[in-house]
């Protein structure tokens, strides 16, 4: 019979051996890199990407550009809008690079002028630079005539409407029925921007 010690430092060896045999079966294994299988790439779960779902897993809307009030508008932009009250795409752009534009651009009839020219935020002067003498008279004449009727129309059903029943837009400008809009009493936020202007 074999001492206890002796036992015991027998199964150790053997155990170590056992061991040392494991460690070059991996070693192997892990110098040829072609035996290694990589799992699949699984989607992460948890905070960083739920942040970009909602409860149900599907995704967020994107926020898109918010509307600009119209006072916060670069001045380029405001002229831009204020010209195309008063003509057409294409000589809205002309104007900006450069062309003066005549009374012939400029649109007479003035249901096609909105109301956002009404709007007591409007100055019009600055769009003064991009017209010739009798381009300029005739938007004043468009505008005084415009101003003279001072009727509102709704810009969603084109029907006359009331401060008291409406809200304006503080992008555009233009004013809605408070149903038109989708509202049944004015919004208690200080800003508000039409269906038009969120596109």
């Amino acid at each position: 019979m074999m001492p206890s010690s002796m036992a015991r430092y027998l199964f150790t060896a053997s155990t170590a051996a056992a061991d040392f045999r494991a460690y070059l079966r991996v070693f192997d294994l892990t110098n040829d890199l072609s035996n290694i299988h990589l799992p699949s790439k699984l989607k992460k779960r948890g905070r960083p990407k739920g942040l970009e779902q909602t409860v149900v897993g599907l995704s967020k809307k994107k926020k898109c550009d918010a509307p600009v009030p119209f006072k916060k508008r670069h001045p380029k932009d405001r002229d831009r809008l204020m010209l195309s009250w008063f003509v057409s795409p294409s000589d809205t752009n002309e104007a900006v690079y450069g062309k003066k534009l005549g009374s012939k651009s400029v649109t007479s009839d003035t249901r096609l002028i909105p109301n956002s020219c009404l709007d007591e935020t409007v100055n019009i002067l600055p769009i003064k630079n991009y017209f010739a003498y009798d381009g300029w008279a005739a938007v004043m004449k468009a505008f005084q005539s415009k101003y003279s009727q001072k009727d509102w129309y709704c810009g969603v059903c084109d029907l006359q409407l009331t401060k008291s029943n409406s809200i304006r837009c503080d992008s555009c400008l233009n004013r809605d029925h408070l149903l038109c809009a989708g509202l049944n009493t004015s919004p208690k936020q200080n800003k508000w921007f039409c269906g038009r202007c969120k596109k």
